[in-house]
């Protein structure tokens, strides 16, 4: 968005996944970065859904209820990104408790790895420390407290980023399955952090046809040149370039506001829903809705 301040932020995570903040927190320093809208997006849960309706609702900022779903695309790890999902829908949530346990599965297995390699880790803890939704963030965090590493990058560049090497199971949820659970609960589907996904350019095609309806885009991270590799690809597939800061916490390089979309882009992207679904539309507000 060059250099004027993004007026919505769509990519935040809270403490009911891998950031470290509360709801609360999240929306008061929204405010303090004036903000006009947030969507709370943790990774494969929307336990902190309701608490950050009940906050923001007492503020002028909007708050869109999302999700990141952690999916797979034939070889391709993708994140999927939903906005205005009815975070109530009783097939999101079966999906949900299912990722919930292979989180949880995938965790132990990291933690049995680690300690084949000599590093002793309270595994409880690192549950009771994650809430909803173990990660490996959790694990890092937990590797640096006990001095296995000096710092979060560390332990991802030589532990927590081979999975090959720690034997992980590969992901059950399919993208196009993940991108019909959105629509099924009356949201839409953004690729979240598109620079990751390999075969981004072959794989666009293929989830775009399958409802696919947003490319995130606008993040510090990029250069322009990039931005515009990647607005090129969102023109040719009808997709709706979005933005968000992947904020975790005040300590991470990804600063909460830093990156985002204008509300105008938020509108764009509620009138998609809207046209998507009509009246079953998960969510709306009506300063997102169109007055005609």
């Amino acid at each position: 968005m060059n250099s004027k301040q993004p007026e919505a932020d769509l990519h935040i995570h809270t403490h009911y996944s891998d950031g470290l903040m509360s709801p609360t927190e999240i929306i008061n320093n929204a405010e303090k970065r004036q903000l006009l809208a947030i969507s709370v997006t943790d990774h494969d849960t929307i336990k902190g859904i309701d608490e950050s309706i009940k906050i923001a609702s007492k503020t002028n900022i909007i708050l869109i209820p999302g999700i990141e779903l952690s999916t797979q695309y034939e070889s391709s790890e993708i994140h999927i990104l939903s906005y205005f999902i009815d975070h109530k829908n009783q097939s999101l949530l079966d999906v949900l408790s299912s990722l919930y346990q292979e989180r949880l599965e995938i965790a132990e297995i990291i933690i049995k790895k680690l300690l084949s390699l000599g590093i002793k880790l309270d595994w409880n803890s690192i549950k009771l420390t994650a809430k909803e939704s173990v990660g490996r963030p959790h694990i890092a965090r937990a590797m640096v407290k006990e001095g296995y590493v000096k710092n979060i990058p560390e332990a991802f560049k030589n532990y927590l980023n081979n999975k090959e090497k720690l034997q992980l199971p590969s992901k059950k949820l399919n993208s196009l399955e993940a991108i019909k659970i959105i629509n099924d609960s009356g949201g839409i589907s953004v690729i979240a952090h598109p620079h990751t996904v390999i075969n981004l350019e072959t794989i666009i095609p293929k989830l775009s046809t399958s409802g696919l309806s947003g490319l995130e885009i606008h993040n510090v991270r990029y250069s322009e040149s990039q931005k515009q590799k990647y607005i090129k690809l969102a023109e040719n597939f009808d997709l709706i370039p979005t933005g968000g800061s992947d904020f975790h916490s005040n300590e991470s390089k990804n600063k909460l506001g830093d990156s985002g979309v204008g509300l105008n882009t938020v509108k764009k992207m509620m009138q998609r829903a809207i046209s998507i679904h009509k009246e079953k539309v998960g969510w709306t507000d009506n300063r997102l809705v169109p007055n005609d």
